[in-house]
């Protein structure tokens, strides 16, 4: 059992559990900016311009999914943890969507790079209490169901890019079905659910182990 809690965790996460005190819910109420600026902002927010990130954090639901990423990193190394953290659990939920969805192209690798490289440190500093890692799981699965991904804005990336370049990703369309797509972000969400009771399921010490097996308690 203690495994299956393990992997499972694993699983989502790529790394070790996130946490946050639920803050109230972002409403998207500014227009969204021109597609030239939402395909420039991932670039535009990793490389530090302050302009796209406020842009971003003013209509979040506008963006493609990577760009939370990016904006993640960038709270974070800020300090502000704890919005940078909220923002990287909603990027999961529609990058590995959109993985799902767009076979044999670079979405998958690159959602696989970006929780390792940009995940990696945002795990390391969570996930030191269960109810706030349930916390952030119901506000992330909150804020996405009143901000859906819809089947018009999948965009999957090229196999080949410069994340430290200055031109925008190459994003592309990807053509599936409405059902294919209901199915993708499904399983996703299907996912935290399985992972929201797989949390709740361990016990607070043996938590604690986990964590110090990980290496991320002394």
């Amino acid at each position: 059992m203690v495994r299956l809690l393990r992997v499972a965790v694993a699983a989502f996460l790529g790394l070790a559990a996130l946490t946050l005190a639920p803050p109230a819910l972002a409403q998207t109420t500014a227009q969204c900016p021109s597609q030239r600026d939402i395909d420039a902002a991932p670039i535009r927010v990793r490389s530090g311009d302050a302009e796209a990130l406020a842009a971003f954090l003013a209509s979040p639901s506008c963006h493609h999914w990577i760009t939370f990423y990016f904006a993640a990193e960038k709270l974070f190394e800020a300090g502000q943890r704890e919005e940078g953290l909220r923002w990287f659990y909603v990027g999961q939920i529609r990058g590995r969507t959109i993985a799902a969805l767009d076979r044999g192209g670079g979405t998958s690798p690159t959602v696989q790079a970006l929780q390792h490289l940009i995940g990696q440190p945002l795990n390391e500093y969570a996930g030191r209490d269960q109810q706030d890692m349930v916390a952030v799981i119901d506000w992330a699965v909150a804020w996405d169901g009143e901000n859906p991904l819809t089947i018009g804005s999948v965009r999957g990336l090229g196999n080949s890019f410069d994340w430290s370049g200055s031109a925008p990703l190459p994003f592309r369309a990807i053509e599936v079905a409405p059902d294919q797509f209901e199915t993708a972000y499904e399983a996703q969400r299907a996912g935290i659910s399985g992972l929201r009771a797989a949390i709740l399921g361990v016990e607070p010490e043996q938590w604690r182990r986990m964590r110090r097996e990980n290496g991320l308690e002394d």
